[in-house]
């Protein structure tokens, strides 16, 4: 386990973590307590919530598809389905 950093690990942030298609967090992907929070903590684990972000097909800037994997990833996927909830 890790530690967040900000601003993930702020209360009203909703921090996204990647996963890959296993659905194991992804080594890029910070988890655990949030820093502001040691030593003694307050039971607050994060990623929030989690997407796929280890070789997620993507654009080429060439044309075609490539593999592309990160936090940066994930992190459009979570806020395009916030944004399908909300328009309900």
């Amino acid at each position: 386990w890790g530690t967040r950093n900000n601003p993930a690990d702020q209360l009203d942030v909703i921090g996204v973590g990647g996963i890959d298609y296993a659905g194991r967090i992804a080594s890029f992907s910070s988890r655990g307590m949030t820093t502001w929070e040691l030593p003694r903590g307050y039971g607050r684990v994060k990623p929030d919530i989690v997407a796929y972000g280890r070789d997620v097909p993507g654009a080429s800037i060439n044309g075609g598809c490539r593999s592309l994997s990160g936090t940066s990833v994930a992190s459009p996927v979570v806020t395009g389905a916030v944004a399908l909830l909300a328009s309900t």
